[in-house]
């Protein structure tokens, strides 16, 4: 058998990841988020790059009691990947949550104007991961991986195709969903609330049929 030059193997190689064959969801950065808002909170939360990372900003003359209930939406942020839409995507990046704090990565958001109206919403706490859905004003929960969850950085990861949600947490699966109700294209991005939230190392990717 003929073998074949290790040059050429390179070359070959070199084309296929160049042809996109082998890319995984892509880097957001910080200037590539747009703050939008649910509807029953009067405006948009801010959100500040610390080190790459995105932390919500709570607003300082803010008590513990507002900040915890989220009163008039405080230290509650929400942003979208500018331009991005897809019904089928994976989002994933590196969350840490402070006390009581949630954050999240949102998907399928569906906004007019920057005002929310409804959305699929994957959040970490320190009681483990919950898929909840927005819809008709209403927020419902829709799955539960109830765990301890340590302090520090744990890597969340969606996958939305179709009807099936599938969310891993630190590389393991720990929720595998199916639901109809919210099944139309919408953005993609990240959330904070209940306290102080860091998120780190967020990629997006729309999938085929998006």
């Amino acid at each position: 058998m003929q073998r074949i030059p290790i040059c050429l193997i390179g070359a070959l190689c070199a084309v296929l990841l160049g042809s996109g064959c082998a890319t995984g969801p892509s880097h957001v950065a910080f200037d590539a988020l747009r703050n939008v808002h649910e509807s029953y909170y009067p405006k948009a939360g801010k959100w500040k790059e610390d080190n790459g990372a995105f932390v919500n900003v709570i607003p300082a003359d803010a008590s513990a009691e507002d900040i915890a209930k989220s009163v008039n939406g405080a230290g509650v942020s929400l942003a979208l990947v500018d331009t991005f839409s897809a019904r089928n995507l994976v989002i994933e990046a590196d969350l840490t949550y402070e006390g009581h704090s949630a954050p999240g990565l949102v998907f399928r958001v569906q906004e007019d104007k920057d005002v929310v109206s409804a959305m699929y919403m994957v959040v970490l706490n320190s009681d483990g991961v919950f898929l909840w859905r927005l819809l008709d004003k209403k927020w419902q929960v829709l799955g539960r991986y109830v765990t301890p969850v340590p302090a520090g950085a744990h890597h969340v990861r969606v996958e939305a195709r179709d009807a099936a949600f599938r969310v891993s947490l630190d590389g393991k699966r720990v929720l595998e969903e199916t639901h109809t109700n919210l099944d139309r294209s919408g953005g993609a991005g990240i959330s904070a609330r209940d306290g102080n939230c860091r998120i780190a190392n967020l990629h997006v990717k729309a999938l085929s049929n998006s």
